[in-house]
């Protein structure tokens, strides 16, 4: 499995984390289209493409053996949903590895404490042993979890208040 998310994807296919499970149920036509409407108005990122199975089994240039992802984010930045499988939070995963990386960049001080908060939940606790993978990207890829999770119940929450034109 791959080693981190933006910037670093390569078409050997050795550097890109991929959601390549998820434990929400699919996310469908009306309800996807709006999902990502509302995380590009967020501003994190502009570009989201639709993809089927085939058209990212092509991209990544995977094997048979190999699991095709949900979603993942490419070198550009571009968000890359698997339209044949994109569970419920897996764009406000990818759009999560987005925003990460953008604080990280931007303000140290709210990353590092990020960091800290993510290693003592049970999102880092599965997936600590990992092999492969440093520390720190172990932690941005419970953090991105933890963000699509969470981002999943706001967003049902607020959809039942009525509330989603003032979160946007």
């Amino acid at each position: 499995m791959a080693t981190d998310n933006v910037g670093t994807y390569s078409q050997k296919n050795d550097n890109i984390e991929f959601q390549r499970e998820s434990t929400q149920e699919r996310l469908r036509g009306q309800e996807l289209k709006e999902q990502i409407e509302i995380l590009e108005k967020l501003g994190v990122s502009e570009n989201t493409q639709l993809k089927s199975d085939k058209q990212i089994r092509d991209r990544l240039k995977l094997s048979e053996n190999e699991e095709t992802p949900l979603g993942f984010i490419t070198e550009d930045g571009e968000v890359w949903l698997n339209r044949d499988k994109v569970a419920k939070d897996t764009p406000i995963r990818e759009f999560g590895h987005l925003w990460i990386n953008f604080v990280e960049k931007h303000s140290k001080a709210v990353f590092k404490r990020g960091m800290e908060l993510i290693e003592q939940t049970e999102y880092y606790q599965k997936i600590k042993d990992t092999p492969n993978k440093t520390k720190e990207q172990l932690l941005k890829e419970a953090l991105a979890q933890a963000i699509g999770e969470k981002g999943v119940k706001i967003l049902s929450k607020s959809k039942q208040k009525g509330e989603i034109p003032k979160v946007v």
